[in-house]
Parts: structure tokens; sequence; C-alpha cells
């Protein structure tokens, strides 16, 4: 029995801009005993259903826009004897439609970190259950992905999740139903260890894979009071907290901001400290993004950005260049202007980099 996990897409290129990241955590999250999983990612290239033997495991995940896809692709690896299982957001959201217009074996709901384990080793086991519920797991146990079994040309951006949920409850974003409105984040060692492994697998840019990327507004905070929702103000006051402490972490900071492509521009603030630049994620309260020049709904961004530099100064020591050298031109943002910032190649925090293991 061989286990394969399949990204689906109505359209291959050979190449694509960021990484399915759950393709490599469920791959995180396959019993060692069943082997390594077999990834298609259709976006490069086909699902190739001679690869696929009856009896086999094929796990699918489905958002709306390829849920279509998803379901011609589970249907033909059935149609090959293979127990097909559907997940991702739209499968938790519609758990039915997987088993009925997929003729899927079995759908698995919330997240697939700790239960996808349990659903090899029920198939293997003969006894599978029809709906596995993930639910919402505490970030404790969010599973760093496998990127040994990834192909790093094949993709531009790389991609690591810091939390899941989100406090809001927009109507047009399905994130606070599927992965709740409690923030939970993960350990940050975890998510620094995974951003310097795809540094050193040669990524310039990482995206962050979360949910929200700014703190709760002020107005949320007026909001609360006025209803007098003691528990609602509290919840939000320890999310908004959360977000202004990652900005005053010196290292994490530069990368808290670096994939958060909704996130209003004048939340980032381009550091220098000793020759190193950082693209710093500050704590920029506006209740209206549409009117960012209300003073009483900012924080004071010019005295947090110094305090950010008084922190990296006294942790940063001075960029130095190799002997007859130039200094290297600086690298420019892409057009987002979202980049994981990093020493200069050839300096010496560089070096630093790619050999010492950062911690806080």
């Amino acid at each position: 029995m061989k286990v394969h996990l399949v990204n689906p897409s109505d359209h291959s290129f050979g190449t694509a801009v960021i990484t399915p990241r759950w393709l490599f955590v469920l791959a995180a999250a396959t019993p060692r005993s069943a082997g390594d999983p077999i990834l298609t990612d259709e976006s490069l290239e086909p699902i190739d259903l001679k690869a696929i033997e009856a009896g086999d495991v094929v796990g699918i995940s489905v958002h709306t826009g390829n849920a279509l896809r998803g379901y011609q692709a589970g249907r033909m690896a059935r149609a090959r004897g293979a127990w097909v299982v559907y997940g991702g957001i739209h499968a938790t959201l519609f758990p039915e439609e997987g088993l009925e217009r997929g003729e899927g074996h079995a759908v698995v709901k919330g997240d697939g970190d700790v239960v996808w384990a349990q659903v090899v080793a029920d198939r293997v086991a003969g006894h599978p259950e029809s709906v596995f519920e993930g639910g919402r797991i505490a970030g404790i146990d969010f599973l760093p992905a496998r990127w040994d079994l990834m192909r790093p040309e094949k993709y531009m951006w790389a991609s690591v999740q810091t939390t899941r949920g989100c406090p809001k409850h927009c109507s047009f974003c399905s994130a606070w139903r599927t992965d709740g409105q409690q923030l939970r984040q993960r350990r940050f060692q975890g998510v620094v260890d995974e951003i310097v492994s795809l540094r050193r697998m040669g990524f310039r840019f990482v995206a962050l894979a979360d949910d929200n990327f700014y703190p709760v507004t002020l107005t949320d905070l007026r909001l609360a009071r006025e209803q007098n929702n003691l528990a609602d103000c509290s919840s939000i006051s320890w999310c908004r907290d959360v977000r202004i402490a990652w900005a005053a972490l010196p290292r994490f900071s530069s990368m808290a901001g670096c994939g958060a492509a909704a996130m209003p521009a004048t939340a980032l603030r381009r550091v220098t400290v000793n020759g190193l630049r950082f693209i710093a994620h500050l704590p920029w309260n506006c209740g209206n993004a549409a009117i960012p020049s209300q003073p009483e709904n900012t924080i004071r961004n010019k005295e947090h950005i110094s305090e950010l530099h008084s922190a990296l100064r006294a942790v940063i020591p001075p960029k130095s260049n190799p002997p007859h050298s130039s200094p290297p031109e600086p690298r420019r943002p892409p057009a987002g202007g979202m980049q994981i910032a990093t020493p200069h190649d050839h300096s010496r925090n560089h070096a630093l980099l790619l050999t010492t293991r950062l911690s806080f």
C-alpha cells in the first residue's frame, strides 16, 4: 500500500509561485510505517494514474476553486481501486459533497496534522470511518512541513504558518468558519527553524500562510466594551497583544510581515541595523483601513521603530565584507513589498545564518 497526496489543479504549468503547504504538512503526518507519501501538485504536472494501484490511499485537499477537479481526480483514482479521502476547506464545510460527487470513501473535517495518521492506520486495519473529525488542534500540535520531499526549483515562494484562526467574521472569508475565531499560535522556535531551513534550501521569499495578519483594531475593542461583552473584550485584547509582542521580537519581527499580502503597506517598516535589512511588522492599529491618517487610531510607530533599532543593535554584530570586495547591491522587495529580509551573501552574518541555530 502506498499513500498519495494530491493538490488538484485544472492547469499544470511546470512551475508555481507558492508551495501548497498542506501537501508537505500531511506528508509529515503520514505514519513512517506507510513509507514516504507520493506527492502530486497538479499546478506543476497532472496526476499520474498509472502510479496508483488497488489498495493505495489517495488524499486530496480541495477548496472551492479546485473542488471539481479534485472530485474528478478522486473518481479516477477510485476507478483504479484506490481508497479516496477528501480534506481541506471545502470538504470541511461540505463533507457530504466529497462522498457523493467525488465518490470518496471518507472525508476529513478540520485540521489534518493529527488525524491523518489515524486515517491511514484505520485504513490499514480495515475498519475506516466515512467522516474523520480533525477538529482545531492547539498550536503546539502544528506539524512542520516535510520540505525534504519538495522540489525547490519548482517554486518561487515557500510558505510557513505561525497561527491559525481569525477573530474577525468577514462575510467573504471562510477562515473563521473552518479555523475558528480563537487564535492558535505555533511555537516560535519551530517557525524560526523552518524559515532557516527554507533559506538554506535557497528560498529568498517566504509567505506566511496565516489567517490573520494584523492586530485587532481599536474599533473592535470599543464595540466589545459598548456591548459589555467582557469575554470577547478579553479574547481580542489578548490577540492584539500577541501581535504587538511579535513586533517587539527583533529576529521574528523581520519574518512576521514577509508574506501578508493583505496587510496595509503602512504596517510595514524597513529597518536597517548594522548592514542588515529587516521588514518589521509594526502594530498599526487603525479602525478603518481606508482612512489610515486618523491619529487616534494609531500607535506611535516612530517610538516603536526607535525601540526596535535599539533592540536590534544589541543582538546583531556590525556587518563586514570579505577583503577586496565591494558592498553587494541591495536587493529590492517584489511588487507587493513583502520579503523575508536576510543578510547579504558572503557577509559574516550570512555565514552565521547558514551555520548556526537561531533562538531568542
